[in-house]
């Protein structure tokens, strides 16, 4: 994979940030496109909470159970 926001120019790169536009590979499906928006969100109060990206569409399909660490190790 590669970071959504790269660049070895400090400045450019928190511009990139700044700005929230980055490369979405063609390959991804839409449900982990729309995780990844709301993952990026440049404003924090739109930005997905953890609770949020565990409610997502992706989430509730069938995924590996070491994603979900039981209530012991959390």
């Amino acid at each position: 994979g590669t970071l959504p926001f790269d660049d070895e120019h400090v400045p450019t790169l928190f511009r990139k940030i700044k700005s929230g536009i980055f490369p979405i590979p063609e390959y991804l499906n839409k449900s982990v496109v729309s995780l990844l928006c709301n993952m990026l969100q440049v404003d924090p109060m739109k930005r997905a909470s953890i609770e949020d990206v565990k409610k997502h569409d992706w989430f509730q399909k069938e995924l590996p159970e070491y994603l979900f660490p039981s209530p012991v190790e959390q």
